[in-house]
């Protein structure tokens, strides 16, 4: 089952779940890819607010990380590999690896206006991917983006 988006629009995430593990057969995956998550409750009407279409239709929703991986977990799946915002280009979207470290430098840039600094300290693939893991504990944005492969045994 692939799932681009759809579990954050769920009215019941816990049903949606059950559902798309009752439908695979035994060693079958789900990908749920980009759904978002927020850190908690509270965030939920900023993100709501910021949200580009959410005031055009009210679909939109988002569920603390617990919530989404204790659903898919209750539904039965065997295993569940959370992939991470800034750790799969999937959650990325639409910066790659590369424009999100040129969008860092204009931004460091402009607190810190030494560009060519900031291209050599970011230029190491290795060194910045190891800065975004780091990133990665800090990041509370509301609404960023998840993606979960879910196996059935």
């Amino acid at each position: 089952v692939f799932a681009r988006a759809v579990l954050h629009h769920t009215r019941d995430l816990e049903g949606a779940c059950r559902e798309m593990f009752r439908v695979l057969r035994p060693g079958g995956m789900l990908i749920a890819a980009r759904e978002h998550v927020i850190s908690k409750e509270a965030d939920l009407p900023q993100f709501l607010a910021q949200h580009p279409l959410h005031h055009l239709y009210g679909g939109e929703h988002a569920f603390l990380l617990d919530r989404y991986t204790g659903a898919l977990t209750k539904a039965g799946f065997s295993a569940v590999d959370t992939l991470a915002p800034l750790q799969s280009p999937i959650n990325l979207f639409p910066y790659t690896l590369e424009t999100l470290r040129a969008a860092i430098v204009t931004k460091l840039t402009q607190k810190i206006p030494v560009a060519p600094l900031w291209r050599t300290a970011l230029g190491s693939r290795r060194v910045f991917l190891s800065l975004l893991s780091m990133a990665e504990r800090f990041d509370n944005r509301p609404g960023r983006l998840y993606s979960f492969v879910c196996h059935k045994a």
